[in-house]
C-alpha cells in the first residue's frame, strides 16, 4: 500500500493516520471545552431549582421579599395549610403570609420523600420577625410541605406548621444553611 499525501496539503502522512489522531484528540478537546463551561449557578432561582428542597428555600425567600405574585403562583388553588390548630385555604394563607415581616430565617433538617408527581418535604425553620406587628417566638418549628408537579410547574398543595421542634433549643438554629 502506498502512502498518498492529502490533496492540497504539504504533508505526506497518510489520511488514516490523520483521522485516527483526530478521533483520539476529540474527547480531550471536548473535556477541556466543557470543563470551564459548567458552573453551579451563584444563586438558585425558580428556573434553575433542582427539586423540592430548593423550591421550599425559594418560597421562604419570596415570602421574606414580599414577592406576592411569585408566592401566589406557587400555591395550588386547592391549597390547605394548618398551623396553631387552624385550617386555612389559599386566600386565607396569603392573607396571613402578608402579615409576616421576616427579618431573618434559618432552614434546616430537610428530608424529602418523592412520591410520583408529589414530594413531601419536612424541615425545621427558625424565623425572626413579626406577624401582625407582634414578635414571633424565637423557637425552631417543625414543618411539612407537600409539593405537586402540575402543568405550570411545582406548586404547594399542603403545608403544616407542627409547632416547636423538640430537641432544638431556642438559641440553636436548625442545622443547615441560612436562607
Amino acid at each position: 500500500m502506498s502512502v498518498q499525501p492529502i490533496a492540497g496539503s504539504q504533508t505526506t502522512q497518510p489520511l488514516l493516520y490523520n483521522l485516527t489522531m483526530s478521533h483520539r484528540l476529540l474527547p480531550l478537546v471536548l473535556l477541556l471545552a466543557l470543563s470551564g463551561c459548567w458552573e453551579k449557578p451563584a444563586t438558585t432561582t425558580w428556573v434553575n431549582a433542582t427539586g423540592p428542597e430548593s423550591f421550599e428555600r425559594l418560597m421562604w425567600k419570596s415570602i421574606q421579599a414580599k414577592d406576592w405574585v411569585e408566592v401566589e403562583s406557587r400555591l395550588a388553588s386547592t391549597l390547605v395549610t394548618i398551623d396553631e390548630g387552624r385550617v386555612r385555604d389559599k386566600t386565607q394563607t396569603l392573607e396571613q403570609l402578608k402579615q409576616l415581616e421576616i427579618t431573618d430565617y434559618v432552614l434546616g433538617d430537610f428530608d424529602v420523600k418523592p412520591d410520583g408527581a408529589d414530594a413531601i418535604v419536612t424541615y425545621t425553620v427558625m424565623v425572626h420577625g413579626k406577624l401582625g406587628g407582634q414578635p414571633l417566638p424565637s423557637t425552631a418549628r417543625r414543618c411539612m410541605t407537600v409539593w405537586q408537579q402540575q402543568g405550570k410547574g411545582w406548586a404547594v398543595i399542603a403545608h403544616v406548621d407542627a409547632g416547636p421542634a423538640h430537641g432544638v433549643s431556642e438559641s440553636a438554629a436548625p442545622s443547615g444553611e441560612t436562607k
